[in-house]
């Protein structure tokens, strides 16, 4: 029985996804995801993912969420897209299970930068900001009272430029600073007591998300903790969350915004010790959080993964050993992964080798592979793998194009080479 039964809600988010990353492989946790009709990678890593109407259709997608918890047995949603938090956070009282989410007016204030300036200009240094032309000094920095990352945002350098700006509530016209920007995730318990922070630096930015990060210098720290501090005091917010400031390039940090949600590239915490979204759950159920930190350096460089979608079957993998499971003397652990994928899946894994070393058993046992197959068979140079394949269901793998060719021809059977095994893996978990 799982303790927890989470909706990650959505699921194709770089957020939902580091949700999946974190709560996957927790023994008391079963995840589910939902999603919008819109293609998204959240069924190429939840083993439960469900199609809903967007949440624009309010009445439909509600309707499909409570059908959703109750058939579920959902516990918790954690939302995974700003968007969804201020769906959520409007028919909170609709929904029939707990929501990650903390009071209405916080979340209010922190969707709103003109609101949260106000909050805390008295507490925090925040940007100077403008409410028309006349006062304006530049260069300005313009960006939405509720926008979502860097969308809308742009820089205003000359009076010509400075003409064209609408001033009113929906934007907010600041001071343009000019120094480094650093988000800080955070972890709160359920009574506003801030646990955990960690500022980091945004090296390489893509589309609002950090593809490159790294722990901020400790001068750093030691502010981004004080502001966290007082934040967390001061909205009562509940497991993780984050806030981003900047320097204003005189060595003033100012604040930037606040997100009651767990950052996307929080993960750099959860590689040093702290699961987010596990220590969320507990905050939001008032269990008490303690924390273990590894103190090394790391740094988190991202990029775009290949997952994929085939009709491909198989009950049976014949696979080559020389230059295919060991590679320049070293495991191809991409392969390796995969042939326990196939142990998990009860699908039977033959090995099929000519190779030349003389204790082949010895050979196994060095590189700490020998029970990984249901069979081995060893051949002569002269012998044809094909004439030893037996089940039709099967798939071989193998670097010598010549025998891929050889089985494709006489066995009717698909054929892969090492560097295509990404397509067989399998990333949902358990």
């Amino acid at each position: 029985m799982y303790k927890y039964r989470v909706l990650v809600f959505p699921g194709g988010t770089e957020i939902g996804l580091e949700i999946n990353r974190s709560l996957r492989n927790c023994k008391d946790v079963q995840l589910f995801s939902a999603s919008s009709g819109v293609p998204n990678h959240a069924e190429m890593v939840f083993i439960n993912h469900s199609v809903i109407p967007s949440v624009e259709d309010k009445d439909e997608c509600l309707t499909e969420l409570d059908t959703l918890i109750e058939l579920n047995s959902i516990t918790h949603i954690i939302p995974a897209n700003p968007f969804v938090i201020d769906f959520l956070n409007k028919y909170r009282e609709r929904i029939k299970t707990k929501i990650c989410l903390v009071d209405e007016k916080v979340i209010d204030i922190c969707r709103s930068k003109t609101l949260t300036y106000s909050r805390f200009k008295d507490l925090l240094a925040c940007p100077i900001t403008y409410s028309n032309m006349e006062e304006s000094d530049l260069p300005l920095f313009v960006k939405p009272d509720s926008g979502y990352g860097a969308q809308g945002t742009f820089k205003v350098k000359s009076q010509a430029e400075l003409s064209n700006v609408k001033f009113g509530s929906k934007i907010v016209a600041s001071e343009f600073l000019q120094g480094e920007e650093y988000s800080i995730d955070c972890l709160s318990d359920y009574n506003g007591n801030l646990q955990y922070s960690f500022a980091r630096v945004r090296e390489r930015v893509r589309m609002g998300t950090s593809m490159r990060s790294y722990a901020a210098s400790e001068k750093v720290q030691k502010i981004a903790l004080e502001f966290a501090e007082i934040i967390s005091k001061e909205l009562k917010m509940v497991g993780s969350w984050f806030f981003q400031f900047k320097d204003n390039g005189h060595g003033v940090l100012k604040l930037l915004e606040i997100e009651p949600r767990i950052g996307g590239t929080s993960a750099l915490s959860r590689a040093k010790g702290i699961n987010a979204a596990y220590l969320t759950l507990r905050a939001f159920d008032g269990q008490p959080n303690q924390t273990l930190i590894n103190e090394n350096t790391v740094i988190i460089e991202r990029c775009l993964k290949n997952r994929y979608i085939t009709d491909l079957t198989y009950d049976t993998v014949y696979v080559d050993l020389d230059d295919t499971i060991v590679i320049k003397d070293k495991i191809n652990t991409e392969l390796i992964a995969f042939l326990f994928q196939c142990y998990n899946n009860k699908i039977k894994v033959i090995l099929i080798s000519k190779s030349l070393a003389e204790d082949k058993i010895g050979f196994l046992q060095k590189y700490r592979i020998l029970e990984l197959f249901d069979e081995l068979i060893w051949l002569k140079e002269e012998q044809f793998k094909s004439n030893f394949i037996k089940h039709e269901n099967a798939i071989f793998i193998d670097d010598s194009f010549s025998q891929r060719v050889e089985v494709s021809n006489k066995c009717g059977i698909q054929t892969f080479d090492p560097s295509m095994v990404e397509l067989l893996l399998d990333d949902k978990g358990f």
